[in-house]
């Protein structure tokens, strides 16, 4: 986002895009209309503890049904480079308000400094009349300034003192790694309780917290209640840093799933500053904040305070939004799987140069013939020059397979179970069913692909395909992802839940940042390398697939009798 944006330009910003008159600002939330003139200004700006920014959002968020103004905002932000992970209503408030809140914390500080400086001038400037109106009063004037001042001093000092003792802060110490973490785990069970909360819960992944001894189940269950925090609809902002520590990004990959239920917010960090060395927060407003940090030059945080008061919960969540206004979002969010943009997008991956390691449910598509894949689109009513162009990008997907597999290593891991529900149910798993759109494939279409299957391993020695349980990766499920090596991650998620509209149901993300984009090729390896070799076996993997051809085969001549019959 950029730097140095006054509220005053946010604001005007804002309502320029909504060709909206300050007068019925002010009359929306209720103020007078001469202290929006003195915000427009640059007069004044509206204390840290206001409800001002939510107000001015909640009068914005009515106006955005409205396509044009709508629009409008998202050129606003795009302007400014603020971060925007989605056009939907709750990632244009989220932006929004971190828009506001920057300019505002921005306006505050260069206020606070022009008070000050103010203040030195005019120190300086009395001190140098007195100075000169009192040449000739010699040491005692001195001596009765410096007498002066010194009470002041002792007036101010007893005035904190007071502040001091009299405070209701409520702040609680925190010692231990594993203490932290279940502070944060008990923080969020409170926000269960206030699951219809609009705003969001805000989390850092800074250290190396979640790979400190004992924190595996911790760990478990931290996700767990995030994990039902999503699902009930409350939104999760985790800002991450990213380094050349490998073994974190690994357990942020190990629990993609979260991102099924479309409400985590992931952001982070290009170059990490001393404000994020090892620092984590957990903040859920209006129950609490939690910032750990460690005691060491180098460690894992084992100290924490937990804050309690409205006004530390507000200062800790302006300091965040601080830090999250330098941050970038890490993944990028595609439509639905049916739409042109993905599919495109889907061929240009392909077409990169490079390693092809793939993880996901059911088969790639690249494993389904251009016939076979004409034959379903056809079968759904696609037609014309839409007809030509997918097929067009899925030919464009499969001569780049082709092409490139002749130097680079392409290894696929697919769960077993989603092989015996099409053999049984004639039902592709969710990354294919788009393409049939709920129309149940011929046996004989399923052997077709099947076989085409089978000669891609037997022709290409680069072609490795592994089939495993859903059982033994439990956190992996209804995830789909792709990596090409120095290129890009291509992600693919699926909340269960009955709906009749598929797209609503499953969500598409890419990430280009390549240390991450390394992190997802290595952890693929990993999982590859710790598969037995009786798993990763190629002529095993054609076995299977024969077999599964041939209760494929049986199954159409018992159809085809029970027809004959009837």
């Amino acid at each position: 986002m950029k730097e140095n944006i006054t509220y005053s330009e946010c604001l005007s910003g804002i309502l320029s895009a909504l060709n909206m008159k300050s007068s019925k600002l002010s009359r929306e939330i209720n103020i007078d209309s001469s202290l929006i003139y003195k915000w427009l200004r640059n007069e004044r700006v509206p204390s840290n503890e206001s409800p001002y920014i939510e107000l001015i959002l909640d009068s914005i968020m009515k106006r955005l049904d409205n396509l044009v103004q709508r629009n409008a905002v998202i050129e606003l932000l795009a302007r400014y480079e603020v971060p925007l992970s989605s056009p939907t209503e709750e990632s244009l408030k989220f932006s929004l308000r971190l828009f506001l809140q920057s300019s505002q914390n921005y306006s505050l500080k260069v206020q606070n400094k022009l008070k000050h400086s103010r203040k030195n001038v005019t120190i300086k400037a009395q001190q140098q009349n007195a100075i000169r109106a009192n040449t000739d009063s010699g040491n005692e004037d001195l001596s009765a300034r410096n007498e002066m001042e010194h009470r002041n001093a002792i007036q101010l000092i007893g005035r904190t003192r007071a502040q001091l003792t009299s405070g209701h802060d409520k702040v609680q110490i925190i010692s231990g790694s594993s203490e932290i973490l279940c502070a944060i785990i008990n923080l969020l069970l409170t926000a269960m309780k206030k699951h219809n909360s609009r705003e969001p819960i805000l989390l850092t992944c800074n250290s190396d917290l979640l790979l400190s001894p004992g924190a595996q189940e911790l760990t478990r269950m931290l996700v767990q209640i995030m994990d039902e925090l999503l699902r009930c609809g409350r939104e999760i902002v985790l800002l991450i840093k990213v380094d050349e520590n490998g073994k974190r990004t690994v357990r942020i990959i190990e629990n993609l799933h979260l991102l099924s239920a479309g409400n985590l917010k992931v952001y982070y960090h290009k170059k990490s500053g001393e404000s994020f060395f090892n620092k984590e927060l957990c903040i859920v407003p209006k129950a609490g904040a939690i910032c750990g940090f460690s005691t060491q030059s180098e460690g894992v945080p084992d100290s924490a305070f937990l804050f309690q008061s409205r006004q530390s919960i507000e200062i800790w969540s302006a300091r965040y939004y601080q830090d999250l206004s330098a941050a970038v979002p890490l993944l990028k969010i595609y439509p639905p799987q049916d739409s042109y943009e993905f599919q495109k997008v889907f061929a240009d991956i392909e077409e990169h140069p490079g390693n092809k390691y793939v993880f996901k449910e059911g088969l790639s598509t690249t494993t389904m013939p251009s016939a076979l894949y004409e034959k379903y689109l056809k079968l759904t009513g696609i037609t014309g020059q839409e007809l030509s162009y997918r097929i067009h990008l899925h030919n464009r997907r499969l001569e780049a397979f082709h092409v490139q597999i002749r130097s680079y290593q392409y290894k696929d891991i697919y769960f077993i179970e989603a092989l015996d529900d099409l053999i049984e149910n004639n039902k592709y798993s969710f990354d294919e069913n788009y393409i049939l759109r709920n129309i149940k494939p011929d046996n004989i279409d399923i052997i077709c692909q099947l076989e085409y299957l089978i000669y891609l391993l037997q022709t290409y020695d680069n072609y490795e395909i592994a089939f495993v349980s859903k059982n033994d990766y439990p956190h992996i499920v209804n995830i789909n992802w792709m990596v090409k090596y120095d290129g890009l991650v291509m992600i693919e998620t699926y909340h269960h839940v009955i709906k009749k509209d598929i797209s609503h149901q499953e969500k598409n993300f890419t990430i280009s940042d390549k240390s991450i984009v390394k992190a997802f090729h290595n952890y693929f390896l990993f999982l590859w390398d710790e598969l037995s070799e009786e798993t990763k076996d190629k002529k095993k993997a054609i076995k299977k697939l024969r077999q599964l051809i041939k209760q494929c085969r049986k199954k159409s001549e018992h159809s085809l009798s029970v027809d004959s019959l009837q």
